[in-house]
């Protein structure tokens, strides 16, 4: 990983490293009020013109990208398990 992109995500007040979600060998992430998802680095094309959308927003765009995705996530798995009743 370039040195500058590791500086900006370790940054990132949303990063958190693998570490984290252990505490003396137990996992800590647990879903609700406290919960922090893991964050993993990737590398995505997105359409220009999407990404000029959520940049034009200001700062955060990476994280409305991933809210986004997320309400996308959620949605599609809660059609699923209304089709399973």
């Amino acid at each position: 990983m370039d040195l500058g992109v590791a500086a900006l995500v370790f940054d990132d007040p949303n990063h958190r490293s693998e570490q984290d979600r252990f505490v003396n060998g137990e996992e800590r992430s647990v879903r609700g009020k406290f919960y922090r998802p893991v964050k993993e680095i990737v590398s995505i094309c997105l359409d220009k013109d999407i990404l000029a959308f959520f940049k034009s927003q200001g700062a955060g765009y990476q994280t409305r990208i991933n809210d986004s995705l997320r309400s996308l996530m959620q949605a599609a798995l809660l059609e699923k398990r209304k089709m399973r009743r």
